[in-house]
Protein backbone atom coordinates (compact mmCIF):
# COMPACT_ATOMS: atom_id res chain seq x y z
CA UNK A 1 0.00 0.00 0.00
CA UNK A 2 1.69 3.06 -1.03
CA UNK A 3 1.49 6.78 0.45
CA UNK A 4 -1.25 7.88 -1.52
CA UNK A 5 -3.92 4.92 -0.91
CA UNK A 6 -2.86 5.51 3.14
CA UNK A 7 -4.03 9.31 2.66
CA UNK A 8 -6.97 8.48 1.08
CA UNK A 9 -7.87 6.17 3.63
CA UNK A 10 -7.08 8.50 6.27
CA UNK A 11 -9.67 11.22 4.37
CA UNK A 12 -12.18 8.86 4.20
CA UNK A 13 -12.41 7.89 7.23
CA UNK A 14 -12.23 11.36 9.05
CA UNK A 15 -15.01 12.24 6.12
CA UNK A 16 -16.91 9.58 7.96
CA UNK A 17 -16.07 10.89 11.78
CA UNK A 18 -17.95 14.43 10.31
CA UNK A 19 -21.03 12.38 9.20
CA UNK A 20 -21.48 10.37 12.54
CA UNK A 21 -21.11 13.75 14.61
CA UNK A 22 -23.76 15.28 12.01
CA UNK A 23 -26.11 12.16 13.02
CA UNK A 24 -25.61 12.46 16.52
CA UNK A 25 -26.17 15.97 16.89
CA UNK A 26 -29.79 14.94 15.49
CA UNK A 27 -30.46 12.03 18.10
CA UNK A 28 -32.87 10.03 15.77
CA UNK A 29 -30.07 7.91 13.66
CA UNK A 30 -28.57 5.55 15.81
CA UNK A 31 -28.78 2.45 13.19
CA UNK A 32 -27.05 5.00 10.54
CA UNK A 33 -24.41 5.90 13.17
CA UNK A 34 -23.53 2.34 13.86
CA UNK A 35 -23.33 1.63 10.39
CA UNK A 36 -21.10 4.42 9.65
CA UNK A 37 -18.67 3.60 12.88
CA UNK A 38 -18.40 -0.18 11.56
CA UNK A 39 -17.28 1.63 8.22
CA UNK A 40 -14.65 3.74 9.77
CA UNK A 41 -13.62 1.16 11.88
CA UNK A 42 -12.98 -1.06 9.45
CA UNK A 43 -10.73 1.45 7.82
CA UNK A 44 -9.17 1.79 10.99
CA UNK A 45 -8.53 -2.06 10.72
CA UNK A 46 -7.06 -1.47 7.70
CA UNK A 47 -4.75 0.87 8.38
CA UNK A 48 -3.31 -0.68 11.46
CA UNK A 49 -3.07 -3.59 10.27
CA UNK A 50 -0.59 -2.05 7.47
CA UNK A 51 1.20 -0.63 10.18
CA UNK A 52 1.55 -4.12 11.82
CA UNK A 53 2.99 -5.25 8.85
CA UNK A 54 5.23 -2.78 8.08
CA UNK A 55 6.64 -3.42 12.07
CA UNK A 56 6.08 0.18 12.49
CA UNK A 57 2.40 -0.81 15.38
CA UNK A 58 3.69 0.16 19.01
CA UNK A 59 1.83 -0.32 22.23
CA UNK A 60 1.84 1.92 25.08
CA UNK A 61 0.90 0.25 28.14
CA UNK A 62 -0.02 1.70 31.50
CA UNK A 63 -2.93 0.93 34.32
CA UNK A 64 -6.64 0.61 33.06
CA UNK A 65 -9.78 -0.22 34.61
CA UNK A 66 -11.35 -3.50 32.99
CA UNK A 67 -14.83 -2.64 34.27
CA UNK A 68 -14.48 1.08 33.46
CA UNK A 69 -13.59 -0.26 29.69
CA UNK A 70 -16.67 -2.65 29.36
CA UNK A 71 -19.15 -0.38 31.17
CA UNK A 72 -18.50 1.94 28.57
CA UNK A 73 -19.09 0.01 25.69
CA UNK A 74 -22.14 -1.34 27.35
CA UNK A 75 -23.34 2.02 27.17
CA UNK A 76 -22.06 2.78 23.99
CA UNK A 77 -23.93 0.11 22.14
CA UNK A 78 -26.46 0.31 23.75
CA UNK A 79 -27.71 3.15 22.00
CA UNK A 80 -26.41 1.37 19.03
CA UNK A 81 -28.46 -2.09 19.40
CA UNK A 82 -31.56 -0.86 21.50
CA UNK A 83 -33.49 -3.84 20.58
CA UNK A 84 -31.04 -6.09 22.13
CA UNK A 85 -29.61 -6.79 25.95
CA UNK A 86 -26.47 -5.58 26.26
CA UNK A 87 -24.88 -5.88 29.88
CA UNK A 88 -21.43 -6.50 31.38
CA UNK A 89 -20.59 -9.03 34.43
CA UNK A 90 -17.10 -7.21 35.97
CA UNK A 91 -17.63 -8.75 39.77
CA UNK A 92 -14.66 -10.77 39.30
CA UNK A 93 -12.65 -8.12 37.68
CA UNK A 94 -9.03 -6.84 38.88
CA UNK A 95 -9.69 -2.82 39.99
CA UNK A 96 -7.22 -2.46 37.29
CA UNK A 97 -4.44 -4.25 34.82
CA UNK A 98 -1.80 -2.83 32.59
CA UNK A 99 -2.60 -2.79 28.66
CA UNK A 100 -2.50 -1.01 25.83
CA UNK A 101 -6.52 0.66 26.55
CA UNK A 102 -6.41 2.03 22.69
CA UNK A 103 -6.00 -0.69 20.95
CA UNK A 104 -7.38 -3.00 23.90
CA UNK A 105 -10.35 -1.44 23.60
CA UNK A 106 -10.05 -1.49 19.82
CA UNK A 107 -10.17 -5.53 19.54
CA UNK A 108 -13.14 -5.25 21.62
CA UNK A 109 -14.80 -3.26 19.77
CA UNK A 110 -15.02 -5.15 16.36
CA UNK A 111 -15.55 -8.07 18.66
CA UNK A 112 -18.78 -6.38 20.20
CA UNK A 113 -20.24 -5.23 16.77
CA UNK A 114 -19.91 -8.80 15.35
CA UNK A 115 -21.75 -9.92 18.41
CA UNK A 116 -24.40 -7.24 18.28
CA UNK A 117 -24.66 -8.00 14.35
CA UNK A 118 -25.74 -11.61 14.94
CA UNK A 119 -27.22 -12.06 18.84
CA UNK A 120 -30.76 -12.67 18.50
CA UNK A 121 -31.70 -11.16 22.26
CA UNK A 122 -28.34 -10.73 23.95
CA UNK A 123 -24.72 -9.85 24.06
CA UNK A 124 -22.52 -10.11 27.56
CA UNK A 125 -18.94 -8.64 28.39
CA UNK A 126 -17.40 -9.71 31.45
CA UNK A 127 -13.76 -8.85 32.75
CA UNK A 128 -11.86 -11.60 35.34
CA UNK A 129 -9.09 -12.48 36.31
CA UNK A 130 -7.65 -16.27 35.54
CA UNK A 131 -4.52 -17.77 37.23
CA UNK A 132 -3.07 -14.51 36.99
CA UNK A 133 -4.40 -13.15 33.57
CA UNK A 134 -7.00 -10.72 32.78
CA UNK A 135 -9.84 -12.46 30.45
CA UNK A 136 -11.77 -10.34 28.30
CA UNK A 137 -14.82 -12.08 26.93
CA UNK A 138 -17.93 -11.16 24.71
CA UNK A 139 -20.47 -13.84 23.88
CA UNK A 140 -23.37 -13.46 21.75
CA UNK A 141 -26.74 -15.65 22.07
CA UNK A 142 -26.17 -16.30 18.17
CA UNK A 143 -25.32 -19.19 16.01
CA UNK A 144 -21.71 -19.14 16.65
CA UNK A 145 -18.50 -18.80 14.95
CA UNK A 146 -18.08 -21.72 11.74
CA UNK A 147 -16.07 -24.61 11.89
CA UNK A 148 -13.06 -23.64 9.29
CA UNK A 149 -13.10 -20.03 11.39
CA UNK A 150 -12.25 -22.20 14.22
CA UNK A 151 -9.83 -24.25 13.23
CA UNK A 152 -8.10 -21.45 11.97
CA UNK A 153 -7.67 -19.46 14.70
CA UNK A 154 -4.34 -18.83 16.21
CA UNK A 155 -3.02 -18.39 13.02
CA UNK A 156 -1.53 -14.37 12.39
CA UNK A 157 -2.88 -14.33 8.80
CA UNK A 158 -6.19 -14.61 8.49
CA UNK A 159 -7.19 -13.82 4.67
CA UNK A 160 -10.40 -15.51 4.70
CA UNK A 161 -13.47 -12.69 4.96
CA UNK A 162 -16.38 -15.01 7.15
CA UNK A 163 -19.57 -14.45 7.56
CA UNK A 164 -19.30 -12.82 11.53
CA UNK A 165 -16.86 -10.11 9.74
CA UNK A 166 -13.76 -9.47 8.30
CA UNK A 167 -10.46 -11.90 8.59
CA UNK A 168 -8.36 -8.75 9.21
CA UNK A 169 -10.38 -7.84 12.79
CA UNK A 170 -9.42 -10.74 14.18
CA UNK A 171 -6.07 -11.58 13.02
CA UNK A 172 -5.38 -7.63 14.15
CA UNK A 173 -7.12 -8.45 17.32
CA UNK A 174 -4.64 -11.58 17.72
CA UNK A 175 -1.74 -8.80 16.70
CA UNK A 176 -2.88 -6.59 19.40
CA UNK A 177 -3.09 -9.67 21.86
CA UNK A 178 0.35 -10.85 21.05
CA UNK A 179 1.88 -7.67 21.77
CA UNK A 180 1.19 -7.71 25.08
CA UNK A 181 3.72 -9.40 27.42
CA UNK A 182 4.77 -9.68 30.76
CA UNK A 183 7.14 -12.16 32.06
CA UNK A 184 7.92 -14.01 29.07
CA UNK A 185 4.12 -14.58 28.78
CA UNK A 186 2.12 -13.33 25.22
CA UNK A 187 -1.25 -12.17 25.61
CA UNK A 188 -4.11 -14.39 22.65
CA UNK A 189 -7.33 -14.76 21.44
CA UNK A 190 -9.51 -17.56 21.94
CA UNK A 191 -12.58 -18.30 19.73
CA UNK A 192 -15.14 -20.85 20.60
CA UNK A 193 -19.00 -21.86 20.56
CA UNK A 194 -20.96 -21.77 23.83
CA UNK A 195 -24.71 -21.26 22.86
CA UNK A 196 -23.44 -18.66 20.59
CA UNK A 197 -19.86 -17.22 19.87
CA UNK A 198 -17.56 -16.72 22.62
CA UNK A 199 -14.52 -14.21 21.61
CA UNK A 200 -12.12 -14.13 24.37
CA UNK A 201 -8.76 -11.79 24.89
CA UNK A 202 -6.58 -12.97 27.60
CA UNK A 203 -3.37 -10.72 28.88
CA UNK A 204 -0.92 -11.87 31.19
Amino acid sequence: MNELELAVIHDAKNNLGEVVLRLEARGDCFAEVESLIRASNSLTNLLLWHRQQAGAMRINVDSASPADLLNELVEEFSQFFPKLSIVSNTDNAPIFWFYDETYIRLALVNALHNACRFAKAKVQLSARQVDGRLVLTVQDDGAGYNAKLLEQQGQQQLAEVSRRGTGIGLALALSIASMHTNKGAHGKVMLRNDHGAVFELELP
